[in-house]
């Protein structure tokens, strides 16, 4: 067990460590190879990258709720309201952005519609399951906020051109290798905020753990979530967004 445990940290951090390497290399290679900016597989994982920290940060905020409104303390009280609020700001975001194209007043009903739906979905569960949800939601809602924290912040400070960019411009001369940070310049190609989003996903693997579930449904669950994050990342790539080394920082640092 302590092997497979092991195994479960080292290998992702292996891969990782090999495609910085191959990436540092043949970044500009590897996008001028790839590029192709109305790709129709790169647009529609590029749209659907995002959406695993839509979903799963509601989900999570949804749980919070359920959990903490069994307690009639003011501190329980003041956190339910808070979790109810957080999840139709999020829901509010997830149809902003995912239905643009949608008058506001449509948006508005949608986002209530769902989280009324999903604030009440867990209060006929057990305690016990409930207990394990809990700490499921607390980790995600750890885990969504520091990853985006980390990315954002290193984006913005690295200040690395986009590829599509310096190819629009006619100036590849421009590109820096991911090693070497350009400060604050508005440019924030380095790591990728959507690898970042979509490895998020990986998170519901674990709810297998807190149900029980065969051995079978674990390793189907997570080549699926692998082969989406992979088909995100290259996504990324083909559209001239991102770098190979910028989906997999992004990737590892989720």
């Amino acid at each position: 067990m302590k092997k497979s445990k092991h195994l479960i940290l080292i290998l992702p951090t292996m891969i990782v460590a090999i495609l910085m390497v191959f990436g540092t290399l043949y970044d500009i290679n590897i996008s001028q190879a790839l590029y192709d900016r109305s790709n129709v597989f790169g647009v529609i994982f590029d749209y659907l990258g995002e959406l695993p920290i839509y979903i799963l940060a509601p989900f999570a905020l949804a749980i919070c709720f359920t959990y903490f409104r069994r307690y009639n303390t003011t501190k329980y009280i003041i956190l339910s309201y808070l979790s109810v609020i957080l999840t139709v700001l999020t829901f509010y975001l997830f149809t902003a952005k995912f239905f643009y194209f949608l008058p506001l007043v449509a948006n508005l009903i949608i986002t209530l519609l769902l989280s009324s739906v999903l604030l009440f979905s867990f209060r006929y569960i057990s305690y016990d399951t409930l207990e394990k949800l809990y700490k499921f939601a607390i980790i995600t809602l750890i885990i969504l906020c520091v990853s985006l924290l980390i990315n954002q912040l290193i984006k913005y400070a690295w200040g690395r051109y986009r590829f599509h960019h310096l190819y629009t411009a006619n100036n590849l001369e421009r590109f820096s290798p991911w090693y070497i940070p350009l400060g604050l310049n508005g440019n924030t190609s380095f790591p990728s905020g959507h690898a970042s989003s979509a490895t998020c996903l990986f998170l519901l693997a674990t709810m297998c753990n807190i149900f029980k579930s065969p051995k079978k449904i674990k390793i189907i669950l997570n080549i699926v979530i692998s082969t989406f994050v992979i088909c995100v990342c290259l996504s990324r790539i083909i559209l001239g967004a991102h770098y190979l080394t910028d989906v997999t920082m992004g990737f590892y640092i989720t």
